[in-house]
């Protein structure tokens, strides 16, 4: 009577499941949401700001917490000021935008306008999203 072969699954499902498990872990699981989310204010009319968009702009995010961002890094008001003087000695324009939550306090986007003025910086612009325009009836 010959041997009866068998084939082993489970090195298989090991090799497998290594595999999958590699590239989930280099996926982003869920909806692609910026780092630090911020519900921009809506405009009827906003002015397009493109500087805003440079590579050197200060850009000063609040979030809805009262949490400052001054590019990508987290900091405290009182830090501000330098930040920014350092930001103008390294090319960014005398000019800080503002990304504030339509919905946060109030007293958290003064103490962005007072660092400024404590840098100098007396252009302060803040940054809104477009309210969609309804079509005109035909």
């Amino acid at each position: 009577m010959p041997p009866i072969l068998r084939i082993e699954v489970s090195a298989l499902v090991a090799v497998i499941l290594a595999a999958v498990f590699l590239f989930l872990g280099r996926t982003q699981i869920g909806p692609d949401l910026p780092m630090h989310q911020v519900d921009l204010p809506k405009a009827q009319h906003p002015a397009e700001l493109r500087a805003a968009n440079s590579e050197n702009a200060m850009l000063v995010k609040v979030t809805l917490d009262g949490k400052l961002f001054f590019g990508a890094d987290r900091v405290e008001a009182d830090q501000l000021p330098d930040l920014m003087q350092q930001s103008m000695k390294h090319g960014a324009e005398p000019r800080v935008y503002v990304m504030a939550d339509q919905r946060v306090k109030y007293q958290a986007v003064t103490e962005v306008i007072d660092a400024a003025h404590d840098a100098g910086i007396v252009d302060v612009s803040f940054l809104a999203s477009e309210t969609p325009r309804a079509m005109p009836d035909q």
